[in-house]
């Protein structure tokens, strides 16, 4: 269970990255300010349901919703550097 914890928290860590340099781009590209707050939010509550999901499911059956989590999560990001980029 130690791991689990272990790997969940490295892979939050990993994706740290992506989450800021989409949030910096969209603030300085000018994207709405609610469009950010909510794409930061959905970010958010994905990356704690898939550590939640990553700590919790040990079977194989249930195992694609952490994958369903950890993509909603980078829909997020993707989604606004597309707004910064339509705004640039």
């Amino acid at each position: 269970m130690l791991k689990r914890w272990e790997s969940a928290h490295a892979n939050s860590v990993e994706g740290f990255a992506f989450f800021a340099a989409a949030v910096l781009l969209a603030l300085h590209a000018g994207v709405e300010r609610t469009k950010i707050n909510g794409l930061m939010t959905m970010y958010s509550l994905a990356r704690v349901a898939y550590a939640t999901a990553y700590i919790g499911i040990e079977t194989e059956k249930y195992s694609r919703v952490r994958g369903y989590f950890w993509w909603t999560g980078n829909t997020a990001c993707i989604t606004l550097m597309y707004l910064a980029g339509r705004k640039l």
